[in-house]
C-alpha cells in the first residue's frame, strides 16, 4: 500500500482502570475490551467514522467530520457508561494522518493521544483546533483548560474539556486540572503496588514486595522524597486517577507495574508517568527466571534515578545496591511476613514472625528478618496481644541480632529506639537510636513518626509535631502516622483539631479501631459522653476487645455517670485477666474513674513492674485531674522519666 496523507479529525480512546481489571479477573476484562469494542465500532461507523485500529485497550479512529467526531464521543462515553459502567479517556485533535503498510502516524494520532492521556475518567479532551469547529455548534459545550504543554509537541496548546451529560465539566471537579499540588522543594515520587497478573492470587505477597524493595532503595537518595509503602497500598485494586493519586500522596512521579510468574520465569512490567500530565516517561519490560528478581529490581531503581535525574553519589548507589540476602527463598518469606505485619491484628502478627524465622533458617544473615520480628514483637507488647516482658526482650535481642549482622540498617535502630522508650523508660537512649536510624535512612517514616511519640511525651510538642509532619510527607495516608498526629494535639490540650484528625485518620481506614478509640477519649474531653461512648464502643467491636479501649470506656462510664456499666466493665476485664494478659494501666483507669484512686495508682505502679507502655499515656489524663495531685503517682512519673 502506498503512503497516503490527509487531514482528519483523529479519536484516540483508552478504558479506565482496564489494568487493575486484568489483575483481577483476566477473563471478564477480555469479555470487556470486546463488549466496548463492538460498542464503539457500531457507533463509529454511525457517525461516519472509520475504525482504524486497536491497541489493548486502546482504539484510533477517523472522520472526515469534526463534528462527527465530537458527536460520536460524547456517544460513546453516555453508552459505554451506561451499558457496561465503564470510564473512558478520549482525545480529540485534526491534524495531518498518513497511512502506510497498514501503520497509521502522523501529528494527528500523536496529539490525539496526549490529549487522551491528559483527560480526566469519563472526559472527553480536544484540542483548541477542533473547539474553533465546533463552539458554535448547538449541544456542545466546552471549558478551557488553559495552554498545555503536551509531550513531542513543540508549542503549548489550548486544551479544553467537553460537558459529558452526567459528568461534570472539570472547572467544577474539586481538583480541575490546573490545581498546583506538586511540591516544588525536590523530586517526589510514590511506587504503585504492582499488580498481580499470575494465576496464584497467593503471588500478592510477592508483587507488594517488589514495590516495597524499590521504595526501600530510593528512600535512601537524599535528593528524592520517597511515599511509603503503607500510602500507596491504599490504591491497590482501585481504578483512581492518575492525577488524584498524585494529589493525595502530594508527588510529581508515579512507578507502576504488573508482575507474571509462571514456574521460575518471570515478567515484570513497569512505567514511569509524570502525574501533572499523565504522560509516561520511560518504561521497560523484564523477562527473567525467579533468580534474576534482584537484579530486576535495581535496575528499575537506578533507571527511576536517571529519568528523574537525581545526582547519585557512590555512597547513596551502593545503598541502592545493596542486598540484604541472596537467598530467593528467603526473600519470599521475608515478603510474606511483611505482608502480615503490615495487618497489624494479632494473628497477623503471628503468622509475620512465623515467616521471618523461615526466613532466617534459610539464610541465618537475614538482617532485615531480624528486623521484621523486632518490629512484630514491638507492635504485640506494646498494644497488650502478649505481656510487655515476654515481647519486648525478644524484639531486643532480634533488633540487636539484625544490627550485629548490618548496623547500617535503620528499620533496627528505629526497633531498639522503640523498645528504649516503651519499655526500658530510658528516654536518652531512645532519642540516640532515633536520630541514627534517621541519619541512616532519612526517607524511613517511621523513624521519624515513633521520633514525633518521642517528643510528645517529654512534652516537646510542637518538636512533636515538627517530626509527624515529615512523617506524613512520607507517608501520608499512614492511619498510624494520622493518629499520632491527632494524639500530640489532644495532649496539647487542642481537642477539636485533635478529633478533625481522627476522624480523618478513621476515613482514611474505616476499620482502624485504635483510631476509634483516641477519638473517644477526644470527646470525652469535650464533655460528649455519648459520642465518646459509641466511638469507644466501636473499637471494642473492630479491636476484638482491646483492654486499653475498655479502660477508657469503663472510665468514660464514670463521667458520664453509668457507675453501674463501669462496675460491670471492670468485672469484665478482671474476668478475662485471669486467663490471659490485661494491661494494669487499663484496669487502672476505671477505678480512678470510681474514686478508688489507691487501687488505681497501686495498678499504675504494677503496671511500671509490668513494664506496660499504656502507662505513658495515664500523664495525659491532667485535665481530669484524676491522679496529678497524689505524690505517689508523681513519684511514679520520676522513675519512669516522665516528671517533666
Amino acid at each position: 500500500m502506498e503512503q497516503q496523507r490527509k487531514l482528519a479529525a483523529i479519536m484516540f480512546t483508552d478504558i479506565v482502570g482496564y489494568t487493575a481489571m486484568m489483575s483481577r479477573d483476566e477473563q471478564h476484562a477480555h469479555r470487556i475490551i470486546h463488549k466496548s469494542r463492538d460498542i464503539l465500532k457500531g457507533l463509529i461507523g454511525q457517525y461516519n467514522g472509520e475504525w482504524l485500529q486497536a491497541v489493548g485497550d486502546a482504539t484510533l479512529s477517523s472522520f472526515a467530520s469534526v463534528v462527527d467526531a465530537v458527536n460520536c464521543a460524547l456517544e460513546i462515553q453516555r453508552t459505554i457508561r451506561s451499558e457496561l459502567e465503564l470510564s473512558l479517556r478520549i482525545g480529540i485533535h485534526i491534524g495531518d494522518v498518513v497511512f502506510e503498510k497498514g501503520e497509521v502516524y502522523g501529528d494527528g494520532v500523536n496529539v490525539a493521544s496526549r490529549l487522551e492521556q491528559l483527560a480526566d475518567p469519563g472526559g472527553i479532551y480536544v484540542s483548541g483546533r477542533v473547539y474553533s469547529e465546533i463552539r458554535n455548534k448547538p449541544g456542545i459545550e466546552a471549558v478551557l483548560l488553559g495552554e498545555k504543554t503536551l509531550k513531542n509537541v513543540d508549542l503549548p496548546m489550548k486544551v479544553y474539556a467537553l460537558s459529558v451529560k452526567g459528568q461534570p465539566a472539570a472547572s467544577d471537579k474539586p481538583y480541575p486540572a490546573e490545581r498546583p499540588f506538586i511540591s516544588k522543594q525536590r523530586p517526589s515520587i510514590a511506587v504503585l503496588p504492582f499488580i498481580n497478573l499470575s494465576a496464584d492470587p497467593e503471588q500478592e505477597y510477592f508483587c507488594d514486595g517488589i514495590s516495597e524493595e524499590i521504595i526501600n532503595a530510593l528512600t535512601h537518595l537524599k535528593g528524592l522524597q520517597v511515599v511509603a509503602l503503607t500510602s500507596v497500598l491504599a490504591f491497590k485494586g482501585k481504578h483512581e486517577d492518575i492525577r488524584e493519586i498524585g494529589r493525595r500522596l502530594n508527588v510529581g512521579k508515579l512507578l507502576e507495574g504488573c508482575v507474571q510468574k509462571v514456574g521460575n520465569r518471570l515478567r515484570i512490567s513497569t512505567q514511569l508517568i509524570n502525574v501533572a500530565d499523565g504522560y509516561h516517561i520511560w518504561s521497560e519490560q523484564y523477562d527473567r527466571e525467579m533468580e534474576d528478581v534482584f537484579t530486576i529490581q535495581d535496575d528499575i531503581s537506578m533507571a527511576v534515578v536517571k529519568e528523574l535525574e537525581v545526582k547519585l553519589l557512590r555512597k547513596e548507589k551502593a545503598a541502592i545496591v545493596r542486598r540484604n540476602t541472596k537467598n530467593i527463598e528467603a526473600y519470599n518469606l521475608y515478603l510474606m511476613g511483611r505482608y502480615f505485619w503490615n495487618k497489624r491484628y494479632e494473628v497477623g502478627l503471628n503468622k509475620g514472625i512465623d515467616y521471618f524465622q523461615q526466613a532466617i533458617d534459610k539464610d541465618p544473615n537475614y538482617a532485615l528478618a531480624y528486623a521484621g520480628i523486632a518490629d512484630s514483637y514491638n507492635t504485640m507488647g506494646f498494644w497488650g496481644y502478649c505481656p510487655p516482658r515476654d515481647a519486648f526482650p525478644k524484639a531486643r535481642a532480634a533488633a540487636q541480632k539484625a544490627l550485629k549482622i548490618d548496623d547500617t540498617l535503620a528499620e533496627a535502630h528505629t526497633s531498639l529506639g522503640w523498645i528504649s522508650a516503651n519499655y526500658d523508660f530510658d528516654w536518652p537512649t531512645a532519642e540516640r537510636e532515633y536520630k541514627q536510624a534517621i541519619a541512616l535512612n532519612s526517607g524511613y517514616a517511621t523513624a521519624h513518626n515513633w521520633y514525633s511519640v518521642y517528643f510528645m511525651n517529654m512534652g516537646r510538642f510542637n518538636e512533636a509535631l515538627a517530626e509527624n509532619k515529615r512523617a506524613e510527607q512520607l507517608d501520608p495516608l499512614s492511619i498510624v502516622t494520622n493518629y499520632v498526629a491527632g494524639e500530640i494535639l489532644r495532649c496539647m490540650g487542642r481537642y477539636d483539631e485533635a478529633i478533625e484528625q481522627f476522624q480523618k485518620t478513621i476515613e482514611i481506614e474505616p476499620y482502624f479501631g485504635v483510631g476509634y478509640c483516641y477519638l473517644g477519649l477526644a470527646f470525652s474531653q469535650k464533655n460528649k459522653y455519648k459520642e465518646a461512648i459509641t466511638a469507644l464502643q466501636k473499637s471494642i467491636e473492630l479491636t476484638k476487645g482491646l483492654s486499653w479501649s475498655k479502660g477508657i470506656l469503663g472510665y468514660i462510664y464514670t463521667l458520664a455517670g453509668e457507675k453501674g456499666k463501669a462496675e460491670q466493665m471492670l468485672y469484665q476485664m478482671k474476668t478475662r485477666s485471669k486467663k490471659r494478659y490485661v494491661s494494669s494501666a487499663s484496669i487502672a483507669l476505671i477505678h480512678a474513674g470510681l474514686g478508688e484512686k489507691d487501687k488505681a495508682i497501686e495498678l499504675l505502679e504494677k503496671a511500671q513492674e509490668e513494664r506496660c507502655s499504656l502507662l505513658l499515656f495515664s500523664k495525659f489524663f491532667r485535665e481530669q485531674d484524676i491522679f496529678s495531685s497524689e505524690p505517689r503517682y508523681k513519684a511514679l512519673l520520676k522513675k519512669i522519666g516522665l516528671d517533666r
